[in-house]
Protein backbone atom coordinates (compact mmCIF):
# COMPACT_ATOMS: atom_id res chain seq x y z
CA UNK A 1 0.00 0.00 0.00
CA UNK A 2 2.77 2.51 0.71
CA UNK A 3 3.72 2.21 -2.95
CA UNK A 4 0.64 3.94 -3.89
CA UNK A 5 1.38 6.72 -1.47
CA UNK A 6 4.47 7.11 -3.78
CA UNK A 7 2.84 7.11 -7.05
CA UNK A 8 -0.09 9.77 -5.55
CA UNK A 9 3.02 12.01 -4.30
CA UNK A 10 4.39 11.72 -8.14
CA UNK A 11 1.15 12.16 -9.62
CA UNK A 12 0.28 15.52 -7.38
CA UNK A 13 3.89 17.03 -8.22
CA UNK A 14 2.80 16.67 -11.48
CA UNK A 15 -0.70 18.03 -11.16
CA UNK A 16 0.70 20.81 -9.46
CA UNK A 17 3.71 21.79 -12.27
CA UNK A 18 1.19 21.32 -15.10
CA UNK A 19 -1.89 23.57 -13.66
CA UNK A 20 1.27 26.10 -13.36
CA UNK A 21 0.52 26.53 -17.21
CA UNK A 22 3.19 26.61 -19.55
CA UNK A 23 2.30 29.35 -22.47
CA UNK A 24 3.92 32.12 -25.00
CA UNK A 25 7.70 31.21 -26.04
CA UNK A 26 10.31 29.29 -23.71
CA UNK A 27 12.25 26.17 -23.84
CA UNK A 28 10.77 22.46 -24.84
CA UNK A 29 10.73 20.13 -21.88
CA UNK A 30 10.62 15.93 -22.22
CA UNK A 31 7.15 15.05 -21.14
CA UNK A 32 6.01 11.73 -19.93
CA UNK A 33 5.67 9.47 -16.49
CA UNK A 34 5.58 5.91 -16.20
CA UNK A 35 7.78 2.72 -17.43
CA UNK A 36 9.36 4.36 -20.51
CA UNK A 37 10.31 7.46 -18.60
CA UNK A 38 13.00 5.42 -16.54
CA UNK A 39 16.39 6.41 -16.98
CA UNK A 40 17.06 2.62 -18.53
CA UNK A 41 14.13 3.20 -20.71
CA UNK A 42 14.27 6.58 -21.67
CA UNK A 43 14.16 7.35 -25.47
CA UNK A 44 14.63 11.02 -26.16
CA UNK A 45 13.57 10.46 -30.11
CA UNK A 46 10.24 9.14 -29.15
CA UNK A 47 9.73 10.47 -26.29
CA UNK A 48 6.72 13.39 -26.10
CA UNK A 49 7.66 17.23 -25.42
CA UNK A 50 6.12 20.46 -24.62
CA UNK A 51 6.96 23.60 -26.08
CA UNK A 52 7.06 27.10 -23.80
CA UNK A 53 8.34 26.22 -21.07
CA UNK A 54 9.97 28.29 -18.49
CA UNK A 55 11.76 25.33 -17.01
CA UNK A 56 11.96 21.75 -17.05
CA UNK A 57 11.42 19.16 -14.47
CA UNK A 58 12.69 15.80 -13.61
CA UNK A 59 11.25 13.70 -10.32
CA UNK A 60 12.02 10.47 -9.15
CA UNK A 61 10.38 8.77 -6.37
CA UNK A 62 12.05 5.68 -4.79
CA UNK A 63 10.35 3.43 -2.51
CA UNK A 64 11.93 0.22 -1.25
CA UNK A 65 12.71 -1.45 -4.88
CA UNK A 66 9.75 0.30 -7.07
CA UNK A 67 10.41 3.86 -8.61
CA UNK A 68 8.77 6.10 -10.36
CA UNK A 69 10.31 8.57 -12.72
CA UNK A 70 8.48 11.87 -14.51
CA UNK A 71 9.38 14.83 -17.25
CA UNK A 72 7.73 17.54 -17.67
CA UNK A 73 7.17 21.87 -18.12
CA UNK A 74 7.02 24.41 -15.81
CA UNK A 75 5.86 28.34 -16.53
CA UNK A 76 7.12 29.06 -13.03
CA UNK A 77 10.99 29.19 -12.68
CA UNK A 78 12.31 28.42 -9.77
CA UNK A 79 15.99 27.98 -9.82
CA UNK A 80 18.45 26.95 -12.53
CA UNK A 81 19.68 23.66 -12.67
CA UNK A 82 18.79 22.66 -9.23
CA UNK A 83 17.68 19.21 -7.44
CA UNK A 84 16.13 19.07 -4.07
CA UNK A 85 15.84 16.28 -2.19
CA UNK A 86 12.51 14.92 0.40
CA UNK A 87 10.79 12.06 2.24
CA UNK A 88 7.29 11.80 2.15
CA UNK A 89 5.21 8.72 2.84
CA UNK A 90 8.17 6.95 3.15
CA UNK A 91 9.60 7.41 -0.41
CA UNK A 92 12.52 9.53 -1.52
CA UNK A 93 12.07 12.01 -4.02
CA UNK A 94 14.33 13.87 -6.20
CA UNK A 95 13.12 17.06 -8.06
CA UNK A 96 15.46 18.24 -10.44
CA UNK A 97 15.12 22.04 -12.20
CA UNK A 98 16.82 22.63 -15.40
CA UNK A 99 16.54 25.73 -17.98
CA UNK A 100 17.84 24.75 -20.97
CA UNK A 101 15.57 23.06 -24.13
CA UNK A 102 15.24 19.16 -23.41
CA UNK A 103 17.32 19.60 -19.96
CA UNK A 104 15.27 16.74 -18.76
CA UNK A 105 16.34 14.13 -20.27
CA UNK A 106 18.24 11.08 -18.73
CA UNK A 107 21.29 12.46 -18.13
CA UNK A 108 23.11 15.96 -19.05
CA UNK A 109 25.03 16.88 -22.48
CA UNK A 110 28.01 17.34 -19.66
CA UNK A 111 27.40 13.86 -18.26
CA UNK A 112 26.95 12.40 -21.91
CA UNK A 113 30.57 14.24 -22.87
CA UNK A 114 32.43 12.77 -19.83
CA UNK A 115 31.04 9.20 -20.44
CA UNK A 116 32.41 9.59 -23.76
CA UNK A 117 35.86 11.36 -22.97
CA UNK A 118 36.26 8.72 -20.28
CA UNK A 119 34.92 5.56 -22.86
CA UNK A 120 37.27 7.10 -26.05
CA UNK A 121 40.13 7.29 -23.44
CA UNK A 122 39.63 3.98 -21.79
CA UNK A 123 39.81 2.12 -25.75
CA UNK A 124 42.76 4.34 -26.82
CA UNK A 125 44.75 3.18 -23.74
CA UNK A 126 43.51 -0.15 -24.57
CA UNK A 127 44.47 -0.33 -27.92
CA UNK A 128 47.82 1.59 -27.85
Amino acid sequence: MRIVYGVELILLVDAFLYLSGASGSGISCYRCWGDSCQDENFEPLTSATEEGCAQCYKVKSTYETYVSTLRGCSSSDIGTNQCTTMTSFGADVIACYCNGDLCNGASSPLIRGLSLYISLTFWHALLN
